[in-house]
């Protein structure tokens, strides 16, 4: 099970580097402050390499977010861990 303060964590980054773009703006038709409206690759629970939204912030992906820079590792690694706990 995923603690709720890890969940907690996550959600806190995300609303504060990524909703003000992915909110209820959904630019490139993302939003990420509504879990049910999440396509399934976006958190492969368990499989952060899997998944979308990991790819993007750690760098890997095509599309590499937030684009006014790189997240601190310390916020890389709630999320990192976040994805690997998912219970989805």
């Amino acid at each position: 099970w995923m603690s709720v303060e890890l969940s907690g964590e996550a959600r806190a980054i995300l609303a504060r580097r990524c909703f003000a773009c992915h909110g209820e703006d959904a630019k490139a038709g993302l939003r990420l402050d509504q879990p049910a409206l999440w396509e399934d690759d976006l958190v492969v629970p368990g499989k952060p390499r899997q998944s979308r939204l990991w790819l993007m912030v750690s760098g890997k992906g095509r599309a590499i977010m937030p684009p006014d820079g790189k997240l601190p590792q310390q916020e890389l690694n709630v999320l990192r861990r976040w994805i690997e706990k998912h219970p989805r």
